[in-house]
């Protein structure tokens, strides 16, 4: 037997894959790659039975479930890939080998198009909307009539370029030359004969709007949004105060106690790069927990500590205690979103 025929399919898919993200030399095609090869790596020689889950895909890739999610839709498109759904456990993954290069420009939109994709471009349609004239009124005047400028012109919208002044006097405008490399002499055109820009920079374009914000958090809460539009945003708009503020709103229970491990003050998320909701350190619920529920193994008061059955303070608190402390959480959670409608 040669060595080629000595290759198993789960080791002939994973160095196809492997050499189309070299061919193809682009980052998303590698995180998809990526993707394949972790499910590969699970499956048995003939390349079926593999069943790793999204959330274990996800801490070995370094991506969120929905990157591998979108990862694996393209791998299946592609036809490399055969996921088999089953009810109450982990998907069942089977690998195809596909002779020649694939087409990857056909599917990748199913990786690219992100809830935040389409919310940019529907930003910059709306953008390009308010900034754009009516019809007809970036026509050249008659020769009878003064150029007008635009009434909705203004410095952070896009203007036409001027008309090139011509004549023996002035003569045709001239870009500036590049300065040269080295020690050399710069020589520049005078300013008067520079090219003005064409086009004027409009800012704030990739800004999410609030109101986006605010509905993504009635609809679907604080994870959604922050996957959506990024912690700063929504964490400004949480923490805005006076009477339009919204911290009451969406403020968690637990976030009304400080915390004792990354010692933040009370209103403001535990310093940590995972959201908000459900992310709260231990030592911030045990707290709130010690502060609302009494606990049912040493019979602690509500805002007393826990001590041991002799009397001696207790180091934390007990696990009915935190128990406790979740469930009144979770209870006091429901009553703020049905009493704001969320």
């Amino acid at each position: 037997m040669s060595a080629r025929e000595s290759v198993t399919p789960q080791t002939a898919w994973m160095t196809a894959m492997r050499d189309e993200a070299l061919r193809m030399d682009r980052p998303e095609v590698s995180k998809i790659v990526h993707v394949g090869q972790v499910i590969a790596s699970y499956a048995d020689p003939d390349g079926t039975n593999a069943d790793p889950g999204t959330d274990v895909i996800a801490a070995i890739v370094g991506s969120s479930e929905e990157t591998v999610s979108r990862a694996k839709k393209v791998l299946r498109a592609l036809g490399v890939l055969v996921e088999k759904r089953r009810p109450n456990t982990n998907s069942s993954y089977q690998l195809r080998f596909c002779d020649g290069p694939l087409d990857w420009d056909a599917h990748m939109t199913l990786y690219t198009d992100t809830p935040q994709a389409r919310r940019k471009k529907r930003l910059k349609a709306k953008q390009l909307e308010t900034t754009t004239a009516p019809a007809g009124q970036n026509l050249p005047p008659d020769d009878d009539q003064e150029p007008r400028a635009s009434p909705t012109s203004t410095p952070s919208t896009v203007r036409a370029a001027p008309a090139v002044p011509t004549g023996p006097s002035t003569g045709p405008l001239a870009l500036a030359s590049v300065p040269a490399r080295g020690r050399g002499r710069r020589t520049t055109a005078p300013p008067a004969a520079t090219q003005p820009p064409l086009l004027m920079a409009v800012n704030g374009l990739d800004a999410p709007i609030p109101e986006e914000i605010l509905q993504t958090l009635a609809e679907q809460g604080v994870p959604a949004a922050l996957r959506a539009y990024g912690r700063d945003p929504v964490m400004r708009l949480l923490g805005r105060d006076g009477p339009g503020g919204t911290r009451a709103l969406y403020l968690p229970p637990e976030l009304t106690v400080r915390c004792g491990y990354c010692e933040v003050s009370a209103g403001s998320p535990c310093r940590n790069d995972r959201g908000l909701r459900g992310v709260a350190h231990t030592a911030r619920l045990d707290t709130w927990a010690t502060v609302h529920a009494s606990c049912p193994g040493c019979a602690a008061p509500a805002g007393g500590a826990c001590t041991d059955r002799d009397g001696t303070p207790y180091d934390g608190i007990h696990a009915q205690r935190a128990q406790l402390g979740a469930e009144l959480r979770a209870e006091a959670d429901r009553q703020q979103h049905t009493s704001t409608g969320t």
